[in-house]
């Protein structure tokens, strides 16, 4: 038996099918790609068959197997108990002490894997990989005032958060160091007067941080589960 390796990259072109598929569906499977949040190997096994009665190999056989990354094999999903923040911090913490780069940062998180600021990149993927029913703008947006203008539109924002208007899952919206001025982090929780949160281009890596509920630092932040 011989394995192949057959990478599906974001995007990808299947020599199984005639046309580029624009939404990354693989043919050889039913579950579609996750755009621009990873790379999925999968491995597919050719067996020919030897036919004893004749002496000939009769018509090759083919078994098709499919090996996710980590991330997408234990990527929670909503379910109906289980609200949207608490699916996107599980998610966000998976990746904690795995992205140590701008460059694996952009990798997997910008699209196309623009060199560009990207802790809104990170937290736009958590909510794609949540499959939750929220606003695409939330899942593809690259800008965190794109995010926080889009929240405040629907009722999703507030400006100097205190302790009981933030939530495990919620978007934290803090003073940044980009172009926008501005830099979004994935509440964790609230303790001892301290905001935790898990965030993307954070030291150019993956990290958990943290900020004084009163800092002059936290703008605001996005209720995550009023967006679903």
């Amino acid at each position: 038996m011989w394995n192949y390796l057959w990478p599906n990259f974001n995007m990808g072109f299947n020599p199984f099918m005639t046309s580029m598929m624009p939404f990354g569906y693989n043919l050889l499977g039913s579950q579609p790609m996750n755009l621009f949040c990873n790379f999925t190997p999968s491995i597919f096994n050719f067996a020919p068959q030897y036919n004893n009665a004749f002496g000939l190999f009769s018509q090759p056989s083919f078994n098709f197997s499919f090996n996710k990354t980590p991330d997408e094999t234990s990527k929670p999903k909503v379910k109906s108990n289980d609200g949207l923040g608490a699916v996107i911090l599980r998610n966000a913490k998976s990746y904690i002490g795995k992205v140590n780069s701008d460059a694996e940062g952009n990798r997997l998180f910008s699209p196309g894997g623009r060199a560009q600021g990207w802790c809104q990149d990170f937290v736009s993927c958590m909510f794609k990989k949540s499959d939750a029913n929220v606003p695409d703008i939330f899942k593809k947006t690259s800008s965190p005032i794109v995010a926080r203008d889009e929240a405040i539109k629907r009722g999703a924002y507030v400006r100097n958060p205190k302790a009981n208007d933030l939530h495990a899952g919620d978007i934290l919206v803090t003073e940044g160091k980009g172009p926008s001025g501005l830099h979004v982090g994935i509440v964790d929780k609230v303790e001892n007067g301290k905001i935790y949160t898990v965030s993307g281009n954070s030291g150019n890596s993956v990290r958990e941080s943290s900020y004084a509920l009163n800092s002059s630092k936290v703008y605001g932040v996005i209720q995550t589960d009023k967006l679903a």
